[in-house]
């Protein structure tokens, strides 16, 4: 790997982690849902579109990318919404919070499988990259 990578990928995790720990901090300590509000920003996302730029795939490839993100949110939303139900259905477990993970982790794995193959299947993958 070159320096100019590692140095774009040490930027990108900086500032993922800045922003992890920002989130984490405001949605335990200060406010649940002003946490999440934050949260729904994909700040995370910025890194990788500048890391794009500045690897010189062109705005069209860069907006293409942001565009396949926004029709995967609904992964997120499913996920997000799975693990907060499974963190709900086995509080009593002292791992439930492991389990919840694991389990919501397989489902969106599971749907991020159909969605690429669907974007495939029905042969719309120009329209994203």
């Amino acid at each position: 790997m070159n320096e100019k990578i590692l140095k774009n990928l040490l930027q990108n995790f900086i500032f993922g982690g800045s922003f992890i720990a920002l989130v984490s901090y405001i949605g335990t300590y200060l406010n649940p849902v002003a946490g999440a509000i934050l949260w729904s920003y994909p700040f995370s996302l910025l890194p990788t579109l500048y890391f794009m730029k500045n690897a010189g795939k062109n705005s069209t490839y860069i907006a293409r990318f942001a565009l396949v993100g926004t029709f995967a949110i609904a992964l997120e939303a499913v996920a997000t919404f799975a693990l907060a139900e499974f963190i709900k259905r086995n509080k009593d477990s002292p791992h439930f919070l492991s389990l919840a993970v694991l389990k919501s982790v397989a489902i969106w794995t599971l749907l991020g499988l159909v969605y690429y193959k669907g974007i495939y299947y029905f042969n719309i993958q120009n329209k994203f990259m």
